[in-house]
């Protein structure tokens, strides 16, 4: 990205959801956390951030999509949600290509753990702040 000022987005209700694998080897993961930090430093910070920039970093990821983990999503029903009805998401659900497993994927930094149930649901899951 050119510029991680976003005023004039934000102001125009603009709503962004990033989602970035932690295997993407052509564009390391750590390149859009350090964008994040930019961003949340030119829009005030953390929180005034989160009204309309949401990242979700998903394990086993690579490059828009593929490899082991749960990289399958809806990204379209959290952005309207958010955009109609001002639901931000806390996460997403990603699944796998073949069913085998459900994953919660946690507003960055935030990360998944295991709270009991199947280990294939995402429901078994919750999101945790560092």
């Amino acid at each position: 990205m050119n510029t991680a000022d976003l005023a004039e987005y934000r102001k125009r209700g603009g709503k962004l959801l990033v989602v970035q694998g932690w295997n993407d080897y052509p564009v390391r993961p750590g390149g859009i956390i350090d964008y994040l930090a930019d961003v949340e430093a030119a829009n005030g910070g953390a929180v005034d951030t989160g009204k309309f920039f949401r990242l979700f970093m998903v394990p086993g990821m690579g490059h828009c999509g593929g490899g082991p983990g749960a990289h399958r999503f809806d990204y379209v029903s959290p952005l309207v949600t958010w955009v109609v009805e001002g639901n931000a998401p806390e996460y997403l659900i990603g699944g796998r290509p073949d069913g085998a497993f459900t994953r919660r994927h946690c507003v960055f930094p935030a990360t998944a753990k295991y709270s009991g149930g199947d280990v294939n649901d995402a429901a078994s899951y919750r999101c945790e702040a560092p």
